[in-house]
């Protein structure tokens, strides 16, 4: 009977909230769809790679006890596919505390670390080696997240370093998105575009991933056009004020399989709101860099030396199959793009002749490992291997973790929450 109450209650409320929204959620309701498709490059032939195919990805489990301890058990594993075999490398990483936090980046870094020592281990033959997820390095700009999440993130940029030297090398290295939910692809058309049609807006719009400051300058420049001029700002503060993410507008507008012009993503802390007020031309002027270099001097060293090489690009590839949109990370330097990561002042669409070429060779790689209906075949083949099944970690792991913590005088019980979960469950059934 409560939870009849309760179900009626949710459908008035989702009715509600679903009235307010308004038409830059719309799927059916995409401006300026003829620029978005300007950058589209067709693509359908498929090619095997000749030589060794690593992929790699992880997963994690966690435990927390009673009193705030907390034990995490991060784990990666590298799938090394070749013409004469097929070998799994594993890494495992455990950490325990009571004030512990950066799980996701040490997730990331231990990928990143297995990922490079198992390349390492093939460096005499041509390898593809793909990264489960994003291969875009930051950090947080809270001091109290920074703190925890130092060491971590310090790790997977000395991880990236080593990856990006091994691609000066040869190796081609590229990262799967398989749920992406940025648009700054389309942010960043939009911007150049009206950048180019209304050139008196530069002052006021000068680096933006995100629109709202956009979105001011083209209100307050509307007053002062004619109406012709004042219908396309329209056109483009309807694209701003768009909800949608570049992967789901790219798989709206785009039925054929092919793949996007390539953005080179500069340094994430330039988009910061003092960066961009100060006009921070680069990596090696930013305050922030100026403000932290003295406490985590190595995790700024570790970037100095990633933003020293060709910086990462950012696309959108639809298979050859037609069946989903994908955001993919590739270092600039397979696009024959070398411009120091670390100048970069803002993000750049990259539209060359040379860097589509590469980049129509890089599609037909993965296409090449996408037969229908999979995507990226060997990510999931190493995902299947590495997940932990549901339950695993709670049966298998936990009372280990349990057992060592007590026998070290570490007091370690459940949390009430679960004792109550578990009366509830087994006790009063």
């Amino acid at each position: 009977m409560t939870e009849e109450f309760f179900f009626n209650e949710f459908r008035r409320a989702l009715d509600r909230e679903l009235k307010q929204l308004g038409d830059e959620y719309r799927s059916e309701n995409i401006p300026c769809e003829d620029l978005y498709r300007s950058i589209w490059n067709l693509c359908e032939s498929s090619k095997k790679h000749e030589g060794v195919i690593v992929a790699s990805d992880g997963s994690m489990g966690t435990a927390d006890f009673s009193g705030g301890l907390k034990v995490w058990y991060a784990r990666a594993l590298s799938h090394v596919q070749s013409e004469k075999d097929l070998k799994p490398f594993f890494y495992v990483k455990v950490k325990t505390g009571y004030r512990i936090g950066g799980l996701n980046s040490l997730m990331k870094s231990v990928e990143a670390e297995n990922l490079l020592a198992t390349i390492r281990k093939y460096k005499d033959k041509p390898i593809l080696a793909i990264f489960d997820g994003s291969l875009y390095p930051f950090f947080s700009l809270y001091p109290e997240i920074l703190k925890e999440e130092a060491e971590y993130v310090k790790d997977f940029a000395r991880a990236l370093n080593g990856l990006f030297s091994l691609v000066e090398k040869g190796v081609k290295l590229m990262g799967v998105v398989k749920d992406s939910e940025i648009n700054w692809l389309c942010m960043r058309l939009l911007l150049d575009s009206l950048r180019n049609e209304f050139p008196e807006l530069v002052n006021h719009i000068r680096r933006e991933r995100w629109p709202r400051h956009i979105i001011q300058a083209i209100d307050e420049q509307i007053p002062k056009v004619n109406s012709k001029e004042a219908t396309r700002l329209n056109e483009y503060r309807r694209g701003f004020m768009s909800q949608i993410c570049d992967e789901t507008i790219f798989d709206i507008l785009v039925k054929e399989p092919g793949y996007t012009c390539p953005m080179a993503l500069a340094p994430r802390s330039l988009y910061l709101g003092e960066e961009v007020k100060a006009r921070t031309k680069d990596w090696r002027s930013s305050r922030l860099r100026e403000r932290l270099i003295k406490e985590y001097a190595d995790l700024i060293a570790a970037f100095d030396e990633l933003y020293s090489y060709p910086p990462l690009a950012t696309f959108y590839w639809r298979p050859h199959h037609g069946l989903g949109v994908y955001r993919v990370d590739v270092p600039c330097s397979l696009l024959g793009y070398n411009d120091e990561w670390g100048s970069l002042g803002e993000d750049v669409l990259i539209r060359n002749k040379e860097a589509l070429e590469g980049l129509g060779e890089i599609c037909a790689l993965l296409n090449g490992l996408s037969p229908e209906p999979y995507t990226v075949k060997p990510l999931l083949d190493v995902d299947e291997m590495v997940r932990m099944k549901e339950m695993v970690f709670s049966k298998a792991y936990l009372p280990i973790i349990q057992s060592e913590l007590q026998k070290r005088g570490i007091m370690a019980y459940p949390k009430k929450r679960e004792w109550r979960d578990y009366a509830r469950r087994h006790l009063l059934s």
